[in-house]
């Protein structure tokens, strides 16, 4: 019973975050398309090419979240399907998503640093998962850091692991929550 009473209270607390986080670039879209649309709005070229990016960015950001939702779906379904091939974690890789990166709305007083090795490793996994593990990694590190650094990369452990990271000097967690999730 009381298993069932946790479970049942944290699916409250995801769908209040979830509602929370859609809202959040939902009123952005809506209301810079609400200006664009109004006729009676005298806005100049620049403006509306501002009003049209930051409508474009929040469209993706919330393709991306409820892309999140459905495979979280997937997964508690056990039918998330993966697609393993050799990926190439080389220069080119990691300099597309520090190009997005560099394109999102980092605070002022955060710098963007890539740290790699000399040489390029190759790992057998689904790419299209991968980068849904650092974009993730990378938007907490952008919506937790206000000021600093944030740094994305990867590490050569031994001969068997490597490490993919994202390291930044935002607020961090407590104990408790590193205990809970690691």
């Amino acid at each position: 019973m009381q298993k069932a009473q946790r479970s049942d209270e944290l699916k409250s607390v995801f769908l209040a975050n979830m509602s929370h986080e859609i809202r959040t670039p939902l009123n952005a879209i809506v209301g810079f398309s609400t200006l664009l649309a109004c006729g009676d709005a005298d806005l100049s070229r620049q403006e509306i090419m501002e009003f049209t990016s930051l409508i474009e960015k929040n469209s993706q950001l919330l393709m991306v979240l409820i892309s999140d939702i459905l495979d979280l779906s997937k997964i508690e379904s056990n039918t998330m399907e993966f697609h393993f091939e050799k990926v190439s974690l080389n220069w080119h890789y990691w300099k597309s998503i520090y190009q997005v990166l560099q394109k999102m709305n980092l605070r002022k007083g955060v710098e963007l640093l890539l740290d790699l090795p000399d040489r390029a490793a190759v790992i057998y996994t689904d790419p299209t998962r991968l980068g849904q593990v650092v974009n993730n990694l990378i938007n907490n590190a952008v919506k937790f850091t206000a000021e600093g650094r944030i740094t994305i990369g990867y590490r050569l452990k031994d001969f068997a692991t490597l490490e993919v990271f994202v390291e930044d000097t935002g607020t961090g967690m407590s104990e408790e929550v590193l205990a809970h999730i690691f």
